[in-house]
């Protein structure tokens, strides 16, 4: 299972993100937050967050990754 970020406008979805796969695939959609300023600073995890995150995905990241910076260094 892979999940990826993409921006709806109301007609189209555009990946925030390359796409790991080819081919055809069933998949969800979730409507998490409606965008309401781009502008808006991207929001924080708190470390309930962070932690259920880093349980989630271990064996996928390292285990000392600070997803706050790594999330930071991907929105430049």
């Amino acid at each position: 299972m892979y999940s990826i970020k993409a921006v709806y406008d109301g007609a189209n979805f555009k990946p925030k993100e390359p796409i790991p796969v080819s081919g055809e695939y069933e998949v969800i959609i979730m409507f998490t937050t409606p965008i309401k300023n781009l502008e808006t600073p991207p929001k924080r995890f708190s470390e309930t967050e962070k932690n259920v995150i880093s349980k989630n995905l271990l064996g996928v990241l390292p285990p000392d990754i600070d997803l706050t910076t790594a999330r930071d260094e991907r929105l430049r």
